[in-house]
């Protein structure tokens, strides 16, 4: 994985995190969830952001497809790691605004989804020691499920000890418009 200074100095973007990534995390804190308490490391992010990107690829619906077979397993096997979890939502397909919705918007759709769902919100809302949190354009909108502004997005963390790695501590996220 890619060394952080344990520090937790530098911003999100310079541990990996791309815009949508800080709205959505922006979006998590704002409502009080404390899953991004811990650290965002990007060994996390390496199993979380593909299967974002396929999620994206195949127009979202694949919910938890394959986290017991495939992710549970790349998660597990970080140094320190005594459990694994994931969340997924998406985005509406429609927002009632005169203009386009911001990254925000998306964001918080995503994170209220979460919040009405128990085993999401516990997610959500405890400490984790490890996460990282991904949001992506859907690339395979069409006509009947909507206007091409929504966004997949899959959250992954881990519980346990650090380990020995060099991995990020919790940072205020860099604001992002839209």
């Amino acid at each position: 994985g890619q060394a952080i200074k344990r520090d937790g100095s530098g911003t999100l973007k310079e541990f990996g995190a791309m815009p949508e990534d800080i709205a959505l995390i922006e979006a998590v804190r704002a409502a009080g969830g404390r899953s991004t308490d811990g650290m965002y490391d990007p060994d996390v992010c390496a199993v979380t952001r593909p299967y974002a990107n396929q999620m994206a690829a195949r127009g979202g619906q694949d919910g938890h497809a394959g986290f017991n077979d495939v992710r549970f397993p790349l998660l597990s096997s970080i140094p320190g790691t005594h459990r694994a979890s994931e969340i997924t939502a998406e985005s509406a397909e429609v927002f009632n605004t005169l203009t386009a919705p911001s990254l925000a918007d998306h964001a918080k759709q995503c994170v209220s989804k979460w919040l009405g769902s128990p085993e999401h919100r516990d997610d959500l809302m405890r400490p984790h020691t490890r996460y990282c949190y991904v949001m992506m354009k859907n690339s395979h909108i069409t006509e009947a499920r909507g206007t091409g502004h929504e966004y997949i997005c899959v959250a992954n963390f881990t519980d346990g000890t650090s380990g020995t790695r060099s991995i990020a501590k919790r940072s205020p996220p860099t604001s992002v418009s839209n």
